[in-house]
């Protein structure tokens, strides 16, 4: 039986033992290979992830708002976005981290899994039912309610750097942010920046 390729990526090494444990529940060591990604909480974007075309079952971690943002900002690349799918995601994070995602994408509801007052047997049987079980769903890529240059205005604003900065990094005017910026709001139906706080 050849092994499953699993792939996490995380901002703090102990959620690896933690999926660890909680993979162990349901199968056996030796069923899957699970590597992972120790991301630095200065670093903008997720990189390093070896040939993960060939990663079977991909794990996030989002326990604060810098997760979060490199998730979106991973999810949106071109590259990576053909692999976006609900067969090969997993999420897991805070309630308020998740609750954001959620507003961002049509159809993301399934590969969340809320950390919020969980216990590792709750996180077992999510864990194998995502990864040891097949679905119906398999190769559904998620849908973003954003239009791409919405998505770079949302990221921008909840990742609070200075929008002359992020212009510039971009080679956009920060009038074209700005309104970016409006617009993904409005999408989500808030109305001013401050609507996300709550959730933050």
């Amino acid at each position: 039986m050849s092994q499953m390729n699993l792939f996490l990526v995380t901002s703090c090494y102990l959620y690896y033992p933690a999926v660890e444990h909680a993979l162990n529940e349901y199968g056996r060591p030796q069923e899957y290979l699970l590597d992972y990604l120790l991301v630095k909480p200065d670093e903008d974007v997720i990189t390093d992830i070896p040939d993960w075309s060939s990663v079977e079952r991909l794990i996030f971690i989002l326990q604060d708002i810098g997760d979060l943002v490199r998730f979106l900002r991973f999810a949106s690349d071109i590259s990576n976005s053909l692999y976006m799918n609900k067969e090969r995601l997993l999420i897991i994070g805070k309630g308020n981290l998740l609750k954001l995602l959620s507003m961002c994408y049509h159809n993301i509801d399934s590969v969340l899994f809320t950390l919020d007052g969980c216990s590792m047997h709750e996180l077992g049987v999510f864990l194998n039912e995502r990864v040891y079980s097949g679905g119906s769903e398999a190769r559904e890529r998620i849908k973003s309610r954003l239009a791409r240059g919405e998505m770079w205005g949302f990221i921008s604003l909840l990742s609070g750097r200075c929008a002359r900065y992020e212009a510039e990094e971009t080679n956009k005017s920060v009038k074209t942010l700005y309104a970016q910026r409006h617009k993904s709001l409005v999408k989500l139906n808030c109305r001013k920046h401050r609507d996300i706080y709550s959730l933050l």
